[in-house]
This record gives structure tokens, C-alpha cells and sequence, in this order.
């Protein structure tokens, strides 16, 4: 494989992984803020049942 080929292929290769790093770093940005509303809604609840204000089912 002569240089330029060679460094074509590199190219080629470093695009592939920064579009696969884009998707991972989206997905990893969903996680988090799934996690993160997740986390508050059970702080919310906990000191809800704490302090008695906990909505009661009808």
C-alpha cells in the first residue's frame, strides 16, 4: 500500500469512528438524562413520604 492510499485509508477509517463516537456520546447524553430525571423523581417522592404530602390513591 503506497502513502497516499495508506492515508486515504486512515482518513477514511478516523470519519467512521467520529460519526460512531457521535452516536454514542448521544445515547450516552439520553442515559444520563433519563437517569438524572429518574434519580429526582424518587428524591421527590422519599421526601414526599417524609413529610406526609404524598398523593394518596383514589
Amino acid at each position: 500500500m503506497d502513502v497516499k492510499k495508506e492515508n486515504q485509508f486512515l482518513l477514511e477509517e478516523n470519519e467512521h469512528l467520529k460519526e460512531t463516537l457521535k452516536v454514542y456520546q448521544n445515547h450516552l447524553e439520553k442515559v444520563i438524562e433519563c437517569y438524572s430525571v429518574e434519580k429526582y423523581r424518587s428524591a421527590v417522592q422519599k421526601n414526599r413520604e417524609a413529610d406526609g404530602t404524598a398523593p394518596h390513591g383514589n
